[in-house]
């Protein structure tokens, strides 16, 4: 009776030979796999991200609050093109930037008086409105909340005076403006920013978490109303969009 012996290592050989590399249904189950895990995990990390950043524009919005009623404080009013007249006045070298104009950021410079970091008017802003950037810290020669420094739109009186008035629910700043019309009724929200929230720091330094829908809509109730007509007191004020 012959025997057959077989060679171990010739097996050996052949069997790595066979298996070297993936086969293609081998790679697209692998690269299915990616993708699911990667479609699994992109929202919630999509989603954390960016209630850090609604964090960042919470907690620079009532620090800017702070501000606003310390310089009301020292000048009788919100930052308005009078109490520009003031610091003018007063410290005639301080060369921030404009501080009266068509943007928040103009009037916000006023701020300087009593702040001294641009970081509290930094939000971070991305949708079709435009895009803010990180403030660099330059206020001096005329480098203070330069375009895109600033991402809060700030509320005044309809004859551009400055706050405060008598009804503490009035709102103060906004964020993420959209598009401003030319009375506090008019203003539309960015949804891509914040993933459909927007932030109006009121008088009274509380801060409303508003929703906004995806058309960018009008946000109901954002004044208070009259409460003689039952009307909003919205077209009484007007709202400064930051210049991006």
């Amino acid at each position: 009776m012959k025997t057959f012996l077989t060679n171990p290592m010739k097996n050996t050989l052949n069997t790595r030979t066979k298996r070297q590399g993936f086969t293609l249904i081998e790679l697209l189950v692998v690269i299915a796999i990616i993708a699911a895990l990667a479609s699994v995990s992109y929202g919630p990390i999509l989603n954390q991200l960016n209630k850090g950043d609604q964090n960042m524009a919470l907690q620079n919005m009532k620090q800017i609050g702070v501000g606003l009623s310390d310089f009301s404080n020292d000048y009788g009013a919100y930052p308005d093109d009078e109490t520009a007249a003031l610091i003018q006045e007063r410290q005639p070298d301080l060369n921030y930037g404009p501080m009266t104009g068509e943007y928040s950021n103009d009037y916000l410079r006023q701020l300087f008086t009593k702040m001294d970091s641009e970081k509290n008017f930094y939000c971070k802003l991305q949708g079709e409105m435009g895009r803010t950037h990180e403030p660099d810290e330059k206020i001096a020669n005329g480098k203070g909340l330069t375009k895109g420094e600033c991402g809060f739109a700030y509320v005044m009186k309809a004859n551009k005076t400055g706050l405060p008035v008598p009804d503490t629910r009035t709102p103060v700043l906004m964020t993420p403006v959209f598009e401003v019309g030319a009375t506090g009724d008019d203003v539309t929200f960015d949804y891509d920013s914040f993933r459909g929230n927007a932030f109006v720091l009121l008088l009274d330094q509380s801060v409303n978490r508003k929703t906004v829908d995806e058309t960018g809509s009008k946000i109901p109730g954002l004044f208070p109303e009259n409460k003689r007509k039952g009307t909003s007191t919205g077209e009484k004020f007007i709202v400064l969009a930051p210049e991006l």
